[in-house]
């Protein structure tokens, strides 16, 4: 057993830093090389109120076939429910969501579960089923969904399995497998069905800094494999440094676009600022 630990301690170290090598030669390459010009999430002047709490006002910003789009901002000030928004499972008081080109509140429900099915979600506590084993948690989406064989299912869960990474787990269960494989499963299985756009709800919340940095890692390296547009939520600003093409802060009923890492450091906006940086005094803390 020792043994066996250790040749999946090695398999996993040369996959991270094969992954982490490979992302940070496509990322050099510049975001032109990733991203196409066809814009496949708009939003138009979004409003969403509760009763009477705004929550966002007047929002509008584009996100491109390819992108990857990172969601920073203080806890309590809209970023979930930007994703909410994206998935069809929240309609906002006034403005559009356009996702491929279809406003997503305004198309029948045929058309929206056909839009749908091209999402893909890790939720923030991965939602996984506790009496399914690792395999069978991939595996569900695809006898849901797919018309396939079971033997082309099973090529398909052994394939994302190989690909965040823990084969092993195969016929384990969520709870027999560490929280940062627990994470590696969420997120096969939200690619299960190769979803042109994925949605991560805060992918490396209560991870330690280094199986935080492999997640991010493993999620470029399949972005990339996949050309998929991606909307991430973190509140870590190395994470999103790590995995952004693009950074939007959430706050004050807003969404600010500050652009890449560069472009975000160099921004001048106070909350942003403050932020990015982490200090206690500030607009952002008068607001809470």
């Amino acid at each position: 057993m020792g043994a066996a630990r250790a040749l999946i301690a090695v398999y996993v170290f040369f996959f991270d830093n094969n992954i982490e090598r490979k992302t940070r030669n496509f990322n050099s390459l510049g975001l032109a090389v990733a991203i196409e010009e066809n814009v496949v999430i708009e939003f138009k002047n979004v409003d969403v109120t509760f009763d009477e709490k705004v929550v966002l006002r007047n929002v509008s910003f584009q996100i491109r076939k390819g992108e990857k789009f990172v969601l920073v901002g203080p806890s309590g000030q809209g970023k979930s429910i930007v994703l909410k928004l994206i998935a069809g499972l929240l309609e906002p008081t006034a403005g559009e969501v356009i996702v491929n080109g279809l406003n997503i509140n305004r198309i029948s429900n045929e058309e929206k579960n056909q839009l749908v099915l091209k999402m893909g979600m890790l939720f923030q506590k991965n939602a996984l089923f506790d009496s399914l084993t690792v395999g069978e948690n991939i595996a569900f989406p695809l006898r849901e969904i797919k018309k396939i064989s079971e033997k082309e299912i099973q090529k398909k869960v052994n394939y994302f399995l190989h690909e965040v990474a823990i084969p092993h787990a195969k016929n384990l269960y969520p709870d027999e497998i560490s929280g940062g494989m627990q994470k590696r499963l969420g997120i096969a299985r939200a690619l299960a069905l190769e979803p042109e756009i994925v949605l991560y709800d805060d992918p490396t919340a209560g991870l330690d800094p280094i199986t935080s940095r492999r997640i991010i890692n493993l999620i470029n390296w399949l972005q990339f494999e996949q050309n998929s547009t991606v909307v991430a939520i973190t509140n870590e600003m190395n994470r999103a440094y790590q995995l952004g093409h693009t950074i939007a802060l959430v706050a004050e009923e807003e969404i600010l676009v500050t652009g890449d890492e560069d472009d975000t450091k160099k921004n001048k906006d106070e909350r942003v600022i403050q932020f990015i940086n982490g200090k206690l005094f500030g607009p952002l803390t008068e607001i809470q």
